[in-house]
């Protein structure tokens, strides 16, 4: 059955972007398949990259994107932000060359007792590219084609809705125990007993349980973010019954990192807003350096889960542990770093390894070392650190604000999990696309600026914000008279 679902999900892709307009079959194609499909589960393919749940949602992409490709309009081109465009550039590449690197620095073999890892070979760094190449597809076309606010609104619309066919599936997991993966594909894509806690923890069709906690947050954000911006008090309604099932779910970390943002979300104003995604962004881009020097309250943390659960707070401190001996390991070659296939961990003197790396950011900085961690995270983290300039050239939306408000979860969830997912590079893709390019709101800002007026400058607090020097060309007519 898994293999039957992979081989026919591009054939699905056909038919969504045959009967969907593009925007939308772009949203569904990743979406559904990131939701459903099974995890844990690859086909081996001569010489490529194996075909997973990842690599089957970046081919229905493609072939949506091919369908649609002469009917669609030229997207908008990128004239805005010109240093933030520059950086993330210069950080695409960094990410993509950074197997080569590391490959080029680790071609001999390593012996742990009687372990035995053999050298990095050239083909070695072309399969990880093309692995990279791949789970970048949605964030490349969701930057192109799903920039304006009005995708926005879709994105958050589609995440709510299968929010709501999630919960009541999750409802089934909490009652009868995670299970619908092994129904439906035969396996457990994770470990059973970790989701085990005061009741059970659903697991879905997603990686773990971690996952699924996480889903909800954003679909409790998008929700929150469609209610303001006035699309109906039925997606608060909608707010409030996820926001029942995430706590439900046995997800604290979830949890926690939802209402921080909620909180800020919908109790500060808009300055308040922008610097705490500018602060989240800067703290996660320089994490290892944080982490490193002891900057982390880690005593103060662990206290904190130590006070909710005991349980929890072992679990916290062993990922602490070994996030301190993997740093350890990154930094005997801190700037390519070890590669795959275990070469970044650690093992003892019986040849067993004996670290695990649940963060995106230690698993980036072990295997490809700080060339590899600043490109990704730089793609990542410049968008939310570029924001009051944004801002201070075109007003942000309120469905704009609750992606920027996910993002910035997601950034924070990364800390702890692997939780970077083709729906977050989704989200990440269509918030950079934005801060890009020039809406059509500003665009008629600048239609009223003469060609040799001087450089607008715009207000920061009023809701309508026009170039100061159309405001006095404005104020000059009305005196003028007809």
């Amino acid at each position: 059955m898994p293999t039957f679902a992979l081989l026919i999900w591009p054939l699905c892709a056909f038919f969504v972007g045959r009967k969907l307009p593009f925007q939308q079959a772009l949203i569904w194609g990743v979406l559904v398949p990131y939701l459903f499909l099974p995890e844990a589960f690859a086909i081996k393919l001569p010489a490529l990259p194996d075909l997973d749940k990842t690599v089957a949602i970046s081919i229905g992409v493609l072939i949506i994107f091919a369908i649609n490709r002469s009917s669609l309009k030229s997207a908008p081109a990128e004239t805005e932000a010109p240093l933030l465009r520059l950086l993330l550039r210069v950080g695409i590449i960094m990410m993509f060359s950074a197997p080569f690197l590391t490959v080029l620095n680790n071609q001999e073999p390593l012996q742990f007792g009687p372990t035995s890892l053999p050298g990095l070979q050239i083909k070695d760094g072309v399969s990880q590219t093309l692995s990279a190449l791949l789970a970048f597809v949605p964030y490349y076309f969701a930057r192109r084609y799903l920039a304006s606010p009005e995708t926005h609104r879709k994105i958050l619309v589609a995440f709510v809705i299968m929010g709501l066919i999630y919960s009541v599936l999750m409802l089934v997991e909490m009652r009868l125990s995670p299970q619908l993966h092994r129904w439906i594909y035969g396996f457990h894509q994770h470990s059973f007993l970790q989701h085990i806690r005061d009741g059970y923890r659903p697991m879905m069709f997603l990686y773990h349980g971690l996952f699924v906690g996480f889903f909800v947050c954003v679909c409790v954000i998008a929700a929150l973010g469609l209610w303001k911006a006035g699309q109906g008090v039925k997606w608060l309604i909608a707010a409030i019954w996820l926001t029942l099932i995430l706590f439900m779910s046995n997800n604290l970390g979830a949890t926690a990192i939802c209402v921080l943002v909620v909180v800020v979300y919908l109790g500060t104003g808009r300055w308040i807003q922008i610097l705490f995604a500018m602060c989240i962004g800067f703290m996660v881009f320089l994490f290892p350096i944080f982490r490193g020097t002891g900057l982390v309250p880690v005593e103060q943390i662990s206290a904190a889960a130590a006070a909710v659960s005991e349980e929890r707070s072992r679990s916290l401190n062993y990922r602490l542990r070994n996030e301190d001996i993997s740093l350890a390991r990154a930094l005997e070659k801190p700037v390519t770093g070890w590669g795959q296939w275990g070469r970044n961990h650690v093992y003892n003197e019986r040849g067993e390894m004996i670290t695990i790396q649940e963060g995106v950011w230690i698993q980036a900085i072990t295997e490809n070392g700080w060339y590899g961690y600043l490109g990704l995270f730089s793609v990542l983290t410049l968008p939310a650190m570029f924001v009051i300039g944004v801002w201070r050239r075109k007003e942000i939306p309120p469905e704009t604000f609750a992606l920027m408000a996910i993002t910035t979860g997601n950034l924070i969830y990364m800390i702890p999990t692997t939780c970077l997912t083709p729906a977050g590079w989704v989200m990440f893709g269509a918030l950079a696309g934005f801060m890009l390019t020039r809406t059509e709101a500003n665009k008629a800002e600048a239609d009223v600026v003469a060609p040799d007026a001087p450089v607008s400058h715009y207000t920061r607090f009023a809701s309508n914000r026009t170039p100061a020097s159309g405001r006095r060309a404005r104020r000059k007519s009305i005196r003028a008279g007809p």
